[in-house]
């Protein structure tokens, strides 16, 4: 890891802007791994993972699609998935949820589980 990463100044990339009309296509049928970051304005703890997850959008680009979803905007999706709080992320393989991680967590934790699902992938090819 660089100095300038581990500072948090890492390439950043926009996720893919999910709602209701866009979920199924763009997460249930991408040929990669999906994270979905669920967030909702106003929320600070949504804000302050904001960074990492456009890092991890550079990062995985051509890997894992990355994608956030604005809990407000997209009503549907949130009762299908029973998502009750934000930030939450889910991290798709094919139509099933992987993993869910409710929060804010550290940078290392979304690698780690992104890395681990990209190896699982790679042993089954």
């Amino acid at each position: 890891m660089g100095f300038m990463k581990w500072l948090g100044f890492g390439a950043e990339q926009d996720p893919v802007a999910l709602n209701d009309d866009n979920f199924h296509k763009e997460v249930r049928q991408a040929a990669e791994p999906v994270l979905v970051d669920v967030w909702s304005p106003g929320c600070a703890p949504c804000d302050a993972l904001a960074p990492t997850i456009k890092r991890l959008a550079a990062e995985y680009d051509g890997q894992v699609k990355v994608c956030h979803l604005d809990a407000s905007s997209a009503p549907k999706t949130m009762r299908k998935l029973r998502i009750r709080g934000t930030p939450t992320v889910l991290i798709f393989d094919g139509t099933k949820v992987v993993e869910t991680i409710v929060g804010i967590r550290g940078e290392h934790y979304y690698t780690e589980a992104l890395n681990e699902l990209l190896e699982d992938r790679a042993t089954v090819a």
